[in-house]
C-alpha cells in the first residue's frame, strides 16, 4: 500500500497504446502522396515540416524531396529535400523572393538507411520587416545550415499557389525529385516548433500519436491508408506508391 506521501509514475497513454503499423513505400520512379492540400494561409506565416524517412540511397544520383510544390513560374515554391551528398535541403520562393538552405552536417551515408531518420524543417517568418530564418533537426538534433538569399517578411507573406503539395516527391510540371524508400508519420505546422517540441516529437525514437496536437494542419500517420487524422484533407496515392509494413 501506498503512503500519503509516495508517488507512482504512469506512462504516457501516447507512448505505451500508440501503434504505429504501416509506412508509404515509394520506389522513386514517379509516386507519391498528393495531400490534396493547397492553402496559402498556412505558407504564409510560419510553419513546420516533420517526417520519418528511410530512404534506398540516402546520397543517391538526384535530390529526393520529402514534401514540396513548384508554381514552375519562378515565384513560388517549397520543397524539403535530401540532396545527392545526403544533406538536407529546403528551397523556397515567395513572391519572387528566393532562398536556397542546405545542412553542412549530419549528411546521410551513401547506400540504404540502416534506420528510420526523423527530419524536421522549421520556416520562421519574421516578425518584423527582417528575413525568413530557417532551422533542420535529423533525430531531435538541429543541423548547421548555410544560406543564400533571403526572402523578406512582407514577401514571405504573398506566398501563393495552386498546386497540391505532394509527400515524397514535388508537385511540378514532370513530378520531379521523387523519393526511393519509407516514409513515415508525416506531419505539416502552421507554427514554427522550437527545440523542445522537435525533441517532444522524436520521442528518442519511438513516433508518438500526435492526434489533437495544437496547430497541427496535416497528420498523415500511413497506417495501411492516406486519411488525414486531423480532418483537414485526406491524400490521394499516385502512381505505384503503396504501403509498408517496415517502420520505426
Amino acid at each position: 500500500m501506498l503512503g500519503l506521501g509516495s508517488s507512482i509514475v504512469i506512462p504516457s497513454v501516447m507512448e505505451s497504446l500508440y501503434n504505429n503499423t504501416h509506412s508509404l513505400s515509394l520506389d522513386g520512379t514517379g509516386d507519391f502522396l498528393d495531400t490534396n492540400y493547397q492553402t496559402d494561409s498556412t505558407f504564409q506565416g510560419s510553419f513546420s515540416v516533420s517526417a520519418w524517412i528511410k530512404l534506398d540511397d540516402g546520397r543517391a544520383s538526384s535530390s529526393q524531396c520529402i514534401f514540396g510544390a513548384d508554381a514552375n513560374d519562378g515565384v513560388t515554391m517549397f520543397e524539403f529535400t535530401v540532396g545527392t551528398a545526403g544533406t538536407l535541403g529546403i528551397g523556397h520562393i515567395s513572391n519572387s523572393d528566393a532562398a536556397l538552405v542546405y545542412s553542412t552536417d549530419n549528411a546521410f551515408a551513401d547506400g540504404a538507411m540502416s534506420d528510420f531518420a526523423q527530419v524536421v524543417a522549421v520556416v520562421t517568418k519574421d516578425s518584423g520587416s527582417g528575413d525568413t530564418t530557417y532551422a533542420a533537426y535529423v533525430d531531435g538534433t538541429a543541423v548547421t545550415l548555410q544560406s543564400f538569399f533571403g526572402i523578406s517578411a512582407a514577401n514571405h507573406a504573398q506566398f501563393s499557389i495552386s498546386r497540391d503539395f505532394y509527400v515524397g516527391a514535388s508537385n511540378h510540371n514532370t513530378v520531379p525529385k521523387p523519393c526511393d524508400g519509407l516514409i513515415d508519420e508525416f506531419s505539416l505546422w502552421n507554427k514554427a516548433l522550437s527545440s523542445s517540441e522537435v525533441t517532444s516529437i522524436y520521442n528518442s525514437g519511438s513516433p508518438t500519436d500526435l492526434t489533437g496536437s495544437s496547430n497541427l494542419v496535416l497528420y498523415y500517420k500511413f497506417n495501411n491508408d492516406a486519411t488525414d487524422a486531423t480532418g483537414t484533407s485526406d491524400g490521394t496515392l499516385a502512381g505505384d506508391a503503396t504501403f509498408s509494413t517496415t517502420t520505426p
